[in-house]
């Protein structure tokens, strides 16, 4: 049980660095959405799947251009 008290403040603290993910610039984003655009024809391949699944999950909150 003593461990806990240890272990528990530690993975709380951790969690959001492992989990949390790097955001894209805005123009790696227009790139994935074209590249979604263009195989949007064929939803099953493997460009279509790769752009949507890499746009869903670092494209939330793009960093903007300087």
């Amino acid at each position: 049980m003593r461990w806990t008290r240890f272990t528990l403040p530690l993975l709380l603290l951790i969690s959001p660095l492992a989990f949390g993910q790097k955001q894209y610039t805005e123009g790696a984003c227009l790139l994935l959405q074209h590249q979604m655009v263009q195989f949007s024809a064929q939803p099953n391949s493997h460009n279509y799947q790769s752009a949507k699944r890499e746009f869903d999950n670092h494209c939330q909150n793009p960093i903007p251009a300087p």
